[in-house]
């Protein structure tokens, strides 16, 4: 559900931004200049990079985290050695 949730709240979020940083009307559409795109689209890798720290710092039901199951494994490596 939060996947197909993407999609409408990120496109009107882009267009907002493509109008805003073109400096024209959306009514008077011409084209946008290649600069408004890529700071509109600029969004994709912020909420890609949002996704991936929210994701890491996920657990299941009574287990640790991605990141403390590394922890866990470097301190048991180094008390290995």
């Amino acid at each position: 559900m939060i996947t197909m949730s993407g999609g409408p709240l990120l496109q009107p979020l882009i267009a907002c931004l493509l109008v805003a940083y073109s400096g024209e009307s959306a009514h008077t559409f011409e084209g946008y200049p290649l600069a408004a795109f890529r700071a509109a689209l600029a969004v994709i890798p912020i909420c890609l990079a949002l996704a991936s720290i929210l994701a890491w710092n996920l657990r299941e039901k009574d287990q640790i985290s991605l990141s403390g199951w590394l922890r866990q494994q470097c301190l048991l490596y180094k008390a290995r050695r």
